[in-house]
């Protein structure tokens, strides 16, 4: 059976340095790729301007942004000119990593909250 990625983008709001978010738009993708649906975070941040990053599954054991996410959340980060969460899901866990204007990272500590919308607080850690 293969591994098939998930994602979904994070709308919420970002206080004092905490990220809440809640899951929307769900997409499934295939084996070790997902895409996510990119004319809706546009149009999502342009009217409510509350993207604050995205969500998706790497397999068991990876828990880490791919080159693929850091090029694409740096790129993200920096068309929107704000931090943004990218949150990856492996197997149980959740790991965080927020991205700034520049494409530089720092690991955030994140929680799942609820199912299925998962809300999503996350804190950042420490600089790469």
């Amino acid at each position: 059976m293969s591994f098939l990625e998930e994602s979904w983008i994070l709308v919420g709001e970002v206080s004092r340095g905490l990220w809440f978010g809640r899951m929307i738009s769900h997409q499934r993708g295939e084996a070790h790729s997902v895409d996510f649906s990119w004319r809706r975070a546009l149009v999502r941040e342009e009217r409510y301007g509350d993207v604050v990053g995205f969500f998706h599954t790497h397999p068991p054991g990876i828990l880490r942004p791919s080159a693929r996410d850091v090029r694409t959340m740096g790129a993200w980060a920096t068309c929107l000119g704000k931090h943004l969460l990218c949150a990856i899901q492996s197997g149980d866990v959740v790991g965080g990593f927020v991205f700034d204007p520049n494409g530089d990272y720092v690991t955030a500590r994140v929680t799942r909250l609820s199912r299925p919308e998962a809300l999503i607080a996350a804190q950042p850690l420490e600089e790469q």
